[in-house]
């Protein structure tokens, strides 16, 4: 209930607003100005843009002040046609439109002679004039070019500015609670927030993203390191925008296959030093994409596959029981039949085996311990162009990924990890009029992360203090985890172009997130035994006598339920023709997070916070002397800067 009362002010807010802005996560803005041989404002010519790959049509006309805006542009390259009777029609193909970027495109008219047709054929590369925004991005050929390791969308993020590598490895990995690799700016692991065709594909329990994208379904990938518009919030770092690829008139793809093979590797130290086999190693990479028309100008889609096939060995060395080990204390007459049984039990989870490896230790054993850790991606994209002023477009993607290795060496140490991820996005579009544009989003994310002990989740946790060559029998005390989470978010944005310089944001959004946890912690006993009383480790486990235990009761599998609402408001102000100011507000109410069943108090309430954002964007537009010959010129060169207040969220894992 609480969370539908903020959502009935927001809507009110919205009304009074009367505009909402360039809300540009899934798409660009096309403006400029058009004048005619005089150089004066030329008001009521007719603009369109023409997508070239798929038809989609948008036009506008320009203001008193000779201004047109078209917003929620798609982004693609397009056809610019200007027209004006009494003039000569002008054409512009081949301009960019890139993802959260505004491109500004003048025209000079000229009076209409015996050739009513004017087309460019060139046009200089265009840059962003208005956002005051600090930004990295790369489009399609850019990351097709690039050598990513794993096809790791995140590993695009080395090459932004600002980017720090990490002290402690686990990020990326929703079982380490390590957060994400996007740390910019010294901002911590913990502080991106990312976005996936303008839909959240954040995972609120380990504040990191909830599923990559395959690389080659990406259309541009984008960082943002500072200054982000009221837009943006949630996070007090980067925020990674994801646009995807989407089918065309044409038919297109391209597939892949990558390879690597023991065959091509060198021995491994360790390998060398016991006179070992190399570690197996058989991985491929291997997919492809396809997309294209249904119906041509009407209804396209885009579908792309990715799968890892990666098995193979690692040479373990392992400290084991040495034969005369492998008993009961003969001595050790207080135990009972119970304790008796418990011993024998983790004295046979050892190998019934010969230390083989003397160079590296007594009791070392050396084999090989095979992984297999698959993955699997599927997406498919629809774009569906209801009308001229209407569209639709909605994404599905599913991945999976196993982790697991055998358990042969020390019976009760391999986990098998089988990780999904699910996500739904639709965003709607409508164009009012000229001046008014509207947009729908509607995202589901689901995630599902086990880990389990290979050996059965009754596998007890037992450490000898002794031994320090291999894991811990039983792994870690927190397996196995079993959390599902859903995530449910809604956004509106409404566009109005107010007056010929200023164009008014409002927006909101709202979420709603649910996760149900195992949250285990010892539920297993967790048994150390250590050098006491002049007794080795070995010594003291075979006689029964434990340094310490540890384990939990009571119920440990939690229901969390949390939400949010955030909205904001921002004017992009045109204050002069080379000068932009970028002026708004982001507010964000955070709810408490509360236990379903009410099994405990997390301690902290709902949050409010009121984050101001600033932004400008300056171009010179000097003819001559030092600053046009350092400048170039206009519109060739931008100073931008800006300032704001933001917060991050409480991860739950």
């Amino acid at each position: 209930m609480q969370l539908c009362r903020h959502a009935v002010l927001v809507c009110l807010a919205l009304a009074l607003g009367a505009a909402a802005g360039l809300a540009q996560t899934v798409s660009g803005t096309l403006t400029g100005r058009i004048v005619d041989p005089k150089g004066s404002a030329a008001p009521g010519a007719t603009v369109e843009a023409v997508e070239e790959s798929t038809g989609a049509q948008r036009s506008t006309l320009s203001n008193d002040a000779g201004l047109y805006r078209l917003a929620f542009i798609p982004i693609g390259r397009y056809k610019v046609t200007v027209s004006l009777p009494g003039f000569t029609t002008i054409v512009r193909p081949g301009i960019d439109v890139r993802l959260n970027a505004t491109t500004t495109l003048d025209f000079q008219l000229e009076i209409a002679s015996r050739s009513n047709t004017v087309t460019v054929t060139s046009a200089p590369a265009q840059i962003d004039l208005s956002s005051g925004e600090l930004k990295s991005s790369f489009d399609e050929q850019q990351i097709e070019d690039k050598p990513i390791f794993n096809r790791d969308m995140l590993n695009l993020v080395a090459d932004v500015p600002g980017f720090q590598t990490n002290a402690v490895s686990g990020q990326n990995n929703p079982t380490a609670s390590s957060g994400s690799s996007v740390q910019i700016n010294g901002t911590g692991t913990r502080a991106a927030t990312f976005q996936t065709d303008g839909v959240n594909n954040d995972d609120s329990s380990e504040n990191q993203h909830r599923q990559r994208v395959n690389l080659s379904a990406i259309k541009e990938f984008q960082v943002l390191r500072n200054s982000f518009s009221a837009e943006f919030g949630r996070g007090a770092g980067a925020v990674i925008l994801v646009q995807t690829k989407n089918g065309t008139n044409r038919f297109h793809g391209d597939g892949y296959w990558y390879t690597q093979n023991n065959v091509l590797n060198a021995q491994s130290y360790f390998g060398n030093l016991a006179g070992a086999r190399k570690a197996a190693v058989h991985r491929h990479i291997w997919g492809g994409t396809v997309g294209g028309p249904v119906l041509k100008n009407r209804l396209f889609f885009f579908q792309s596959l990715e799968r890892v096939v990666n098995k193979g060995s690692s040479l373990t060395n392992t400290d084991i029981l040495l034969p005369e080990e492998r008993s009961v204390e003969p001595t050790a007459t207080n135990l009972t039949a119970a304790d008796i049984a418990w011993i024998k039990g983790i004295i046979d989870r050892f190998p019934d085996a010969l230390p083989n490896a003397p160079a590296l230790g007594p009791r070392v054993y050396t084999a090989f311990r095979t992984t297999n850790q698959p993955d699997q991606d599927y997406g498919t994209r629809v774009d569906v162009p209801l009308k001229s002023n209407q569209s639709l477009f909605f994404r599905y993607q599913w991945s999976g990924q196993i982790r697991e290795s055998s358990d042969n060496i020390v019976r009760g140490e391999a986990t098998r990890q089988d990780n999904r991820q699910q996500s739904f996005g639709a965003t709607y579009t409508h164009t009012f009029d000229p001046r008014t544009v509207g947009e729908f989003r509607f995202a589901l994310g689901r995630r599902r992360t086990t880990v389990n002990l290979a050996d059965g989740n009754d596998t007890p946790t037992v450490r000898f203090s002794d031994l320090t060559r291999g894991t811990t029998l039983g792994s870690s005390t927190v397996f196995p985890i079993l959390r599902y989470q859903t995530d449910f978010q809604y956004v509106y944005n409404l566009s109005r172009l107010l007056t010929p310089t200023n164009a008014l944001r409002v927006g909101a959004d709202m979420r709603r997130q649910q996760l149900n946890d195992r949250a285990d912690q010892s539920s297993r006993g967790f048994w150390t035994f250590s050098a006491a009383q002049g007794f080795n480790s070995i010594q003291n486990f075979r006689r029964g006598f434990v340094s310490s235990y540890q384990r939990s009761w009571g119920p440990n599998y939690l229901g969390n339920r949390s939400g949010e609402l955030n909205y904001y408001i921002q004017d992009d102000w045109k204050a002069r023709r080379n000068l932009t100011l970028n002026v708004g507000a982001r507010f964000e109410h955070v709810l408490r997070l509360s236990e379903v069943n009410d099994l405990l108090d997390y301690g902290f309430g709902s949050d409010t916070y009121v984050e101001p954002r600033f932004g400008f964007a300056w171009s010179p537009r000097s003819t001559n002397g030092f600053l046009r010959r350092f400048t170039g010129d206009p519109g060739k060169f931008v100073v931008r800067g800006g300032a704001g207040l933001f917060h991050g969220r409480i991860f739950q894992s």
